[in-house]
């Protein structure tokens, strides 16, 4: 053996007893307090400069430079020219003052990531030339290896074998490639590697390119770009026929955005990727399309539609002996507000919501415009890897970019009133700077707070929405504070109780987050903490409680005092919770919405407890006998039950006084199955023939249960339940039960991701048995999508039936029957998808019974059926190519194809 070892070291010049020791080195204690970063910087510099450097891992490690070369020589690497003692490990120093163990492990944002491991080379001590050498260098490379960290370049690189030099390829892994060279094949701190090594690298990276198969023209992106670009191209043709000069002169903003969505489409390749400005990858859910094109033409179509509604309901009531003051009579709610006191003639309210409608239109179109600067910023002007890695200096390139663009249309609108050309004029100018500004905000906030929650074309659209929501609550506002100053309220629907209600529902409660924001992070970092972490552990349930109690409090103040004050304000001086209570007995019979609302809480409550009785159910294991073997006692049953039992018990307290949010998982089931294993083992024989398994003798079986698309999809069929009666029935009261139940759905998040006691644990288990890979971030959104889908064409106020139907059709029934007939009878698949053909048949087939079955029972009027087909037809197109998220693309597209077609 000893001889076997002066070999190895003759030949390698280092000993396999000394490479173990380098390569598995005894962790060190991790210090209970952090420390500050100056401190760390000071201690990694002197390490240095010594010879030592701090691996992955943190442990400490003496290397000198010939064992290094030696070391590599005995994993298969050419052994590079002499140079100087210097070493470079990007991974070693990427954590800095937030990461954890050296791997930059953290759940903020930070230099810390992998993706920012590639910059963090000790410039001060490097020449400038070898810093302008790396700088070119990663100017060269793609941008996919630029956005990869500099460890997995590394890793993945190539090098010529040592047993066949010249001929095959080994890949170099290990303690060599980490210390002893620079990535791709460059040396540590600049130095130009040899000729040869050079060489290598070249020629490996053109055989794997040479060897990878060519990527063949998806045709889901092109079906889906004809799809929504088709119908931006019937949207302004129909704007430019309706005779109005006003109208008109919008057709030129949305043809605008929908040409320049094509062409910048086109420009990008396929396969491209769009990013915010100061954003990366990390900020968006990994997703085979990142949605630019929905995100862009979306809201523009959306408000188009809306507006097209409104002309022709305008239209149709023009000749109407005694016309209404509401474009929808079956709706049983007051009229438009009089907010506007002057004596100037204003139009009436159907011409009023024309007018706020063209401002729409250009709200929508100005925001696509600034998504489009930052696509084309992004892709043209600061590529994402190339941002800085620090978090404030990141915020402040986003806070500059955004000034520039705000200040850039404005100037564009400036130019275009001057010139005549009516581009964005019929929005002031403190609406073009409060809108560009609010936008911007919302899409960094919302991709750095919510990060790999959406895509980029679910973070525009949801952030457009928001946008909306807000000028249109500033407009009610201004109206109100400025009646003689303001022609008409610009309200992007009719000005009714029911607008009113919305915006302090919904504004408000996310008002009330921002406001609450410092009670809401002590909340979760106290959950998050561990106990031995903490100051004061034994006070630790209790501080728990009081910061929720706090919360509740301000936030029932902050409801009743100023979102209360602010709707008896705009109501006129009449009080909220008496108009409410008011409402709900106004309806066609005195008793229709009470027994509505005891329809809903009776079908909440059973669905809510069958479905926790089966949650239940399911997290029960049963024994399951071999009856080769010998029989079982009663008695050894009964300990077996009352074992597993006690393990439930054990583990549901200590949840309980955690009350932390842990979400079940696959996991979390194998490892009560084999606590409940290791709980048989002490009782005698049965234990024993459990705890080994494979002797056949006792087998642990998870009960049945449903599978995750199967609990998914009842929710869907819930919603057909509880929303087609309600919309057909009183449109007006599911307007603003639609509006409380996504404000209640708001604080059942706060209170779910911020474990704010005592429901933060519940609410997380409950929901997390309904998430699936599109809710990978840390907000889950899956009930806000399915609510919002359904009730988006009934808040756009719908100009018919049919289409205030369209959401809970698409998303209850043809959503739900083409996900199961797709997945049990599926054959033929879409290019490049998991849908099938026969899905997107079960789709259409299903939505066009629904709507035949509601016409028959005269809950929607007469319509044109071939018009219907070919608008399913196109929405199954879109559903079977579509890669977003379908419970908000679909009800958007749903609502203009019905418009525009004119159902």
């Amino acid at each position: 053996m000893r001889e076997k070892e002066h070999q190895q070291t003759s030949q390698y010049g280092l000993t396999a007893s000394s490479a173990r020791a380098h390569t598995s080195q005894p962790k060190r204690r991790r210090l209970s307090q952090p420390v500050s970063s100056s401190l760390q910087k000071r201690r990694s510099i002197s390490r240095i400069r010594s010879g030592s450097v701090l691996e992955d891992d943190g442990e400490r490690e003496q290397l000198s430079t010939s064992e290094g070369e030696a070391l590599g020589d005995a994993l298969g690497r050419h052994r590079p020219p002499p140079r100087s003692p210097s070493f470079y490990s990007s991974t070693a120093y990427a954590a800095g003052s937030s990461g954890r163990n050296g791997r930059g492990e953290s759940g903020s944002t930070s230099s810390s990531d992998a993706s920012s491991s590639d910059r963090h080379v000790f410039d001060w001590d490097a020449k400038r030339a070898a810093v302008r050498e790396r700088t070119r260098e990663r100017q060269r490379m793609s941008f996919d290896e630029r956005q990869s960290s500099a460890r997995a370049r590394r890793l993945n690189l190539t090098l010529p074998s040592r047993y066949a030099p010249g001929e095959g390829e080994e890949t170099v892994t290990g303690l060599a490639s980490v210390i002893s060279r620079g990535r791709d094949a460059t040396p540590p701190y600049g130095t130009p590697a040899s000729a040869d090594a050079a060489n290598a690298a070249s020629s490996s990276t053109a055989r794997r390119q040479a060897a990878r198969p060519k990527r063949r023209l998806s045709v889901n992106p092109v079906i889906e770009t004809a799809l929504i670009v088709g119908a931006g191209a019937a949207m302004c043709h129909e704007l430019g026929t309706t005779g109005i000069p006003r109208v008109q002169s919008h057709v030129t903003e949305l043809a605008w955005i929908c040409s320049s969505t094509l062409l910048y489409l086109a420009m990008r390749g396929a396969g491209a990727c769009g990013f915010i400005w100061s954003t990366d990858h990390r900020n968006y859910r990994q997703c085979g399309d990142d949605g630019a094109l929905s995100g862009l033409l979306m809201g523009p179509l959306l408000a188009a539609a809306a507006l097209l509604a409104a002309i022709r309901e305008t239209a149709g009531l023009a000749n109407a002996p005694n016309g209404s003051p509401l474009p929808y009579p079956n709706w049983q709610i007051e009229g438009p507000l009089s907010l506007v006191q002057h004596a100037r003639p204003t139009p009436d309210s159907l011409h009023q919501l024309v007018l706020s409608r063209c401002s729409l239109v250009s709200l929508q179109t100005l925001t696509s415009t600034i998504l489009l600067l930052h696509l084309l910023g992004t892709r043209w002007i600061r590529r994402p890897a190339d941002f800085p890695q620090s978090n404030w200096r990141r915020l402040g390139s986003f806070v500059v970019f955004e000034i520039l663009v705000t200040g850039f249309v404005e100037l564009v609108r400036e130019l275009a009133a001057r010139s005549g050309i009516s581009f964005w004029t019929d929005l002031a100018r403190w609406e073009v700077f409060t809108a560009a500004l609010f936008y911007q905000s919302n899409l960094y906030c919302i991709s750095r707070l919510a990060r790999k929650s959406f895509t980029l074309g679910e973070l525009s659209i949801v952030a457009a929405i928001g946008v909306t929501l807000v000028m249109e609550t500033l407009a009610l506002t201004v109206a109100k504070v400025m009646p003689f100053a303001t022609p008409f309220v610009k309200a992007f629907r009719s000005p009714t109780p029911l607008v009113v209600f919305q915006s302090a529902l919904v504004v408000g409660s996310f008002m009330i987050g921002f406001l609450l924001s410092p009670l809401l992070y002590l909340s979760r970092h106290l959950a998050q903490k561990p106990v031995h972490r903490l100051r004061w552990p034994h006070k630790r349930d209790l501080h728990r409680r009081l910061l929720a109690g706090f919360f509740y409090l301000f936030a029932a103040l902050y409801i009743v005092g100023v979102l209360g004050l602010w709707t008896r304000w705009i109501l006129g001086r009449r009080d909220p919770w008496v108009w409410v209570l008011h409402f709900l007995i106004k309806g066609k019979h005195p008793w229709s919405r009470p027994l509505l609302v005891a329809y809903w809480l009776a079908l909440v409550a059973a669905s809510v407890l069958s479905w926790q009785a089966i949650v239940v159910s399911a997290k029960r294991f049963r024994v399951v006998r071999n009856p080769t073997v010998t029989s079982v006692t009663a008695t050894a049953a009964t300990a077996t039950a009352t074992a597993s039992g006690s393990l439930h018990e054990n583990a549901a307290s200590a949840a309980h006084n955690a009350d932390v949010p842990i979400a079940p998982s696959s996991a979390n089931t194998r490892a009560t199955a084999a606590g409940v294993v290791r709980s048989l083992g002490g009782l005698g024989a049965i234990g024993n023939a459990a705890a080994n398994t494979e002797t056949g003798g006792v087998t642990l079986k998870r009960a049945a249960t449903l599978s995750l698309n199967a609990r998914r999809k009842f929710f869907h069929a819930l919603a057909v339940m509880l929303f087609v009666p309600g919309i057909a029935a009183d449109p007006a009261f599911m307007h603003l039960a639609f509006s409380l139940a996504f404000s209640a759905f708001i604080f059942a998040e706060y209170i779910r991701y911020y474990a704010l006691y005592p429901f933060g644990a519940t609410l997380h288990v409950f929901l997390a048995e309904f998430t699936d890979h599109k809710d990978s971030g840390p907000v889950i959104l899956s009930h806000f999508y399915l609510l919002t889908g359904c009730a988006g064409p009934l808040w756009i106020e719908g100009s018919s039936q049919i289409t205030q139907q369209i959401g809970v059709l698409v998303l209850g029934v043809g959503d739900a029957l083409a996900s199961i007939v797709g997945r049990r009878y599926g054959r033929v698949y879409w290019p490049g998808s998991s849908k099938t053909v026969e899905g997107s048949v079960a789709f259409v087939g299903s939505i066009l019974c629904s709507t035949l079955l509601l016409r028959m029972l005269g809950w929607v009027q007469p319509f044109s059926i071939p018009r219907l087909g070919v608008v399913l037809a196109l929405l199954g197109a879109l559903e079977g190519t579509s890669s977003q998220n379908d419970n908000l693309i679909l009800p958007v597209y749903g609502f203009v194809t019905l418009t525009l077609l004119n159902v």
